[in-house]
């Protein structure tokens, strides 16, 4: 037999058995792939901290640079909006 794993709650037990029975797999790879994706799912919510956001933001402003110039001091046009005249008509 290889490495046990020895869990003593009643609730894991459970849980682990409805896993297998729901997936078609036995308790190993059933166990196996879930914890899997519970790491998975760890890393990938711990690289999304703000200075992972921030890296990945530079990057993409250099990008935008490279391909469309400095855009820092264009000055966009406001929107036209439109009015609702008395009679509930719309004016431009």
């Amino acid at each position: 037999m290889g490495v046990q794993l020895n869990i003593k709650s009643e609730e894991a037990r459970r849980l682990a058995e409805e896993l297998a029975a729901e997936s078609g797999e036995t308790l190993t790879p059933a166990v196996t792939e879930a914890m899997r994706e519970r790491l998975k799912a760890l890393r990938r919510e711990r690289s999304q901290t703000p200075s992972a956001i921030e890296e990945r933001q530079r990057i993409l402003n250099d990008v935008v640079k490279l391909n469309f110039g400095d855009c820092s001091a264009t000055r966009w046009p406001r929107p036209r909006t439109r009015r609702s005249s008395s009679k509930g008509m719309i004016s431009p």
